[in-house]
Parts: C-alpha cells; structure tokens; sequence
C-alpha cells in the first residue's frame, strides 16, 4: 500500500512540475498522445547534451568591504556592496540589487552564495549587519522576533541603495531564517523602491 501511495504522489508532482515548467517555458510544446484520454498531456523536454558548454557568467565581481551606512537614528550599518565588474573594472551602468540583512556571519558561505550567483547574471548585492551585530553599531534588540528597528533599518537600507549611481532604483529583498523575519518586518515600512 505505502508503495501505491508513494507511486500515485509522485506522478502528481511529477505531472504537476511538468505542467509549471511548460508554463515558464515555451520550449516545451504539450501534445495530445493518441493512446490516452484527450484531456492528458504529454510533454517533450528539451534534449541537454553534456557536450553543450556551460554558459560563461556575464560579470565577475568588486567587492567593497563593511562601508558604513547611515541610518535615520545615527547609527551605521556594516554593509559589503557586490557590484558586477567585467574585466577587472566595475561595468558601466546601473544595476538591480539583491539585499540580504542578517545578524549572522556575512562573510559565510550561504552569504556569499548569494552574491556569486546573482551578480553574475548582473546584479548588484548588498549584505549588511543588522544593528549592533558585529561590525554595526548600536545595540540590536534579538528575541526570535524582528522589532521596529529592523523595519526602519531596512528601509533606510532599501532607499540609501536606490539613491546609489550604480543602481537603477530596484531592490529585492533575498533571506532565511531570521534574515527572512527582518525582510519581512522591512517591507511592513514599505520603501518606495521596494519591488
């Protein structure tokens, strides 16, 4: 029985993520295979041969280290800025911006991850220290709950890199666990350039 279950999930989910990835791209063309029922779909994946070579990122990277950013009550905030640069010099232009604000070790891994991937495909990336952690100044309030300080933090954040001339006003926001719950309590401001 446990089995059957399993087999009959499967095919849900399978079917299910074959039916998004069609959506989200076009490639994919369904069509009525003539030994079912005419409301089934089949689905023809695009082929991906090893021989294909692996696409080679759009930018590198330049980082600037724990610059200190302003906020509204006085204190400032150690933020690393990652902006695209191709061969060894920042690129010309203005770019959207991934931030992430944490109280935990920017610098870590699952951090920078996030700045390799996306200022490859040319995005900026900001991570920053949350009040009084680390390199922050202040003293941060940390019960397992974002308070009202990590909100206005946050859109000061959100607006001191809109106003920057490498970007083009557009930020998004990128975190898990407690760096999700500050996001979170970050867009109940609602900063203008948000998105």
């Amino acid at each position: 029985v446990s089995f059957r279950v399993f087999f009959i999930y499967f095919h849900f989910i399978l079917l299910n993520y074959l039916h998004i990835f069609n959506y989200f791209h076009p490639s994919i063309h369904p069509s009525i295979h003539p030994s079912v029922h005419p409301s089934i779909h089949t689905y023809i994946l695009p082929s991906f041969h090893p021989s294909t070579p692996t696409p080679r990122p759009m930018y590198t990277q330049i980082i600037f280290k724990n610059l200190m950013i302003p906020m509204r009550d006085d204190t400032s905030l150690a933020t690393d800025v990652y902006r695209p640069s191709q061969g060894g010099e920042l690129a010309a232009g203005t770019f959207p911006t991934i931030l992430c604000r944490t109280p935990y070790v920017k610098e870590s891994k699952r951090y920078v991850e996030i700045a390799d991937f996306f200022v490859s495909k040319g995005y900026a990336v900001v991570l920053q220290y949350l009040l009084g952690r680390w390199y922050s100044e202040g003293i941060g309030q940390y019960h397992h709950v974002a308070n009202d300080e990590d909100g206005r933090d946050g859109y000061d954040t959100v607006e001191w890199i809109a106003d920057q001339p490498w970007s083009n006003g557009k930020v998004g926001p990128v975190g898990s666990s407690f760096a999700a719950v500050v996001q979170a309590r970050m867009a109940f401001e609602r900063p203008p350039h948000l998105t």
